[in-house]
This record gives structure tokens, sequence and C-alpha cells, in this order.
């Protein structure tokens, strides 16, 4: 098994996202849909190095997905 799987050995998750007043679920990760993304084939299940963050932002009478922040994967040192 590789690394990855190793789940036991993974970092501490952080939070990444708190926005008061909104109920935001469904978190997902896009591509870019840069150059490098279209040429790469990037889909959410194969990102490179930047990603975008959407949520669904649930509201009584309309739900929205928004994204607002981008995700930037970089390998520690």
């Amino acid at each position: 098994m590789g690394e990855a799987m190793q789940s036991q050995a993974w970092t501490k998750p952080a939070l990444l996202l708190d926005k008061p007043d909104y109920f935001l679920w469904y978190p997902s990760l896009q591509p870019m849909n840069t150059t490098d993304d279209v040429s790469n084939k990037h889909t959410c299940l194969r990102l490179g190095q930047r990603a975008r963050l959407f949520v669904k932002n649930i509201q009584p009478k309309k739900s929205e997905y928004m994204s607002e922040y981008m995700i930037e994967f970089v390998r520690p040192k």
C-alpha cells in the first residue's frame, strides 16, 4: 500500500472555512479550468496543484453553490 492509504499517518484535519450565518454543506474541490487543467484532464477526482473550493449555502427558499476560495496543494519539506 502507498503512503496515502495509511490514514492513521495523516495530519490532523484543519478547519478551512467558517462563515457565521451561513449553513454550508457539500464541500467540493474542482479544477480551475486553466489550460493546464484542461490539457491534463483534471477533474474533481484528479486535481492539479490549485483547485477551487465550492460549498453549498443551504437556505430555506434557495440553496446555491458558491466559490470564494482557492486551495493550493504543497508538499511538506
